[in-house]
């Protein structure tokens, strides 16, 4: 599908110009869970991959967070070789749901749960004994996730049954 996506976008003069484009992929739940990737047209390097998807990223993340506080997860997508064996495979690395709400210094959030993690996730993986090499940087998906906690003031107790009080496994406080 990506092959012939990227196909079709270095036919027009616009896009042979562009190096990362943004895609939505995916939205459910009324928009509460949003998909997108940003795809990588050009760049060969994922330091520098991931450090210019840092502008598209922080405009959607931005718009997101418009309607409310969001948890972000990113997926990072590329196509491996095996020197030995000249087999190639697609591996996907991806971070933890992170918390980003309107006071987040969103550059900051990007180098700490973003850049940093998945360049230690890349080198791990290639240094180990895997054998494997990255030959093309796919995508970087980013999954955007409506965040709303159990607001302060509402009550969450529950009357547990004798059994589960007894073992006193669980804080259940009024």
């Amino acid at each position: 599908y990506l092959i012939k996506f990227r196909a079709n976008l270095k036919e027009t003069k616009y896009l042979q110009s562009k190096k990362l484009i943004w895609r939505d992929v995916d939205s459910c739940f009324n928009g509460r869970i949003r998909t997108g990737i940003i795809m990588n047209l050009k760049f060969k390097d994922p330091i520098l991959f991931l450090q210019k998807a840092l502008r598209i990223f922080t405009f959607k993340i931005k718009q997101a967070l418009q309607t409310s506080i969001i948890k972000v997860n990113v997926v990072f997508c590329g196509l491996f070789i095996k020197p030995q064996t000249a087999e190639t495979s697609i591996k996907h690395f991806s971070t933890k749901n992170e918390v980003i709400d309107k006071n987040t210094n969103i550059k900051e959030w990007y180098k700490d749960h973003v850049e940093r993690k998945i360049l230690n996730i890349l080198e791990d993986f290639q240094e180990r004994d895997s054998g494997w090499a990255l030959m093309e940087i796919q995508n970087l998906k980013i999954h955007i996730n409506k965040y709303q906690p159990i607001s302060v003031g509402v009550s969450t107790y529950v009357d547990l049954p004798s059994f589960i009080q007894k073992k006193k496994a669980v804080i259940n406080i009024k």
